[in-house]
Parts: C-alpha cells; structure tokens; sequence
C-alpha cells in the first residue's frame, strides 16, 4: 500500500489525467441515459395522445415489440 500511495504521489499528472477521463466517461454516460429517459417518455406521451381505447398491432410486430420499451 505505501508503495502505491508513494508510486501516485509521484506521478500526480499521470493518475490526475486518469481521474480525469473516468468523470468524463462518468458524466458522458450521465448525459446519455437522461437523453434515452427523455425520449422513452416523448414516445410515451405520443402514444398517449392518441386517446385511442385499443391498439392493433399485426403478426409481423410480435418479432420486435419484446425489445420495445414502450
């Protein structure tokens, strides 16, 4: 342990550079589930929006409603 304390201390740009790419990559993928959770909840008002008492859907869409998060 004190090796790796002594090793960062040292090397305070190389481990500074490696913080930094991890918040980065933190804040990137922050960004992007709150761009999917806005568009899930668009698609969901639109369909919602319809006011419709039922939705028809054919054979071909059972293949790709399961992957569907609707």
């Amino acid at each position: 342990m004190f090796l790796a304390w002594n090793e960062m201390i040292r090397n305070k740009l190389k481990f500074s550079l490696i913080i930094g790419v991890l918040v980065m990559i933190s804040y990137l993928l922050f960004l992007l589930s709150g761009l999917a959770s806005g568009l899930m909840d668009m698609n969901r008002e639109a369909v919602d929006q319809w006011e419709a008492d039922a939705i028809i859907l054919n054979d071909e869409v059972k293949q790709t409603r399961q992957f569907s998060s609707l």
